[in-house]
């Protein structure tokens, strides 16, 4: 009978064992999402933030090299150090409603560019039209050559003024005729 007892506890020991292990596994699998996201989130940082803090970083080292020794240099880093990984992580956290904001620009601006689209080939049509104008100038421009050939029929009018001059010159020769 003890035996049966030792067993059964045994058993249990080992469940709640299990239970416990298999807590730890998801609070260590909870625990590396947190800092994969909270790492995705100041690499985000990092990339706008970095750039300014970094120049201001090497001015203000540069001055303390200058100014003081290499010890307290050191520590002033380490300051500096912890100053930037709090200024990320605090900007980290409201980084998120940004990120939406970011998201509706993108789409009003894809919405802007796609009406800007339609509005050019509309006016792609317009432009068809107005070479459709032209063409009919260019009809009236037919019309003026027509004109044209009236002006050349008064030429020939012309000429035969010169015929009835040559009447004359016949008549003329009458003249000495009758001399």
């Amino acid at each position: 009978m003890m035996m049966m007892m030792v067993m059964v506890m045994v058993v249990v020991v080992m469940i709640m064992i299990m239970m416990m292990m298999i807590v730890v596994v998801v609070v260590v699998m909870m625990m590396m999402v947190v800092l994969v996201v909270v790492l995705a989130m100041m690499m985000m940082m990092m990339m706008m933030m970095m750039m300014m803090m970094m120049l201001l970083m090497m001015m203000m080292m540069m001055m303390m090299m200058m100014m003081m020794m290499m010890t307290t240099t050191m520590m002033m880093m380490m300051m500096m150090m912890m100053m930037m990984m709090v200024l990320v992580v605090c900007g980290a956290g409201g980084d998120d409603d940004n990120d939406d904001d970011d998201d509706d620009a993108d789409a009003h601006a894809a919405a802007a560019a796609a009406a800007a689209a339609a509005d050019d080939n509309d006016n792609d049509d317009d432009d068809d039209d107005d070479d459709d104008d032209d063409d009919d100038d260019d009809d009236d421009d037919d019309d003026d050559d027509d004109d044209d050939d009236d002006d050349d029929d008064d030429d020939d009018d012309d000429d035969d003024d010169d015929d009835d001059d040559d009447d004359d010159d016949d008549d003329d020769d009458d003249d000495d005729d009758d001399v």
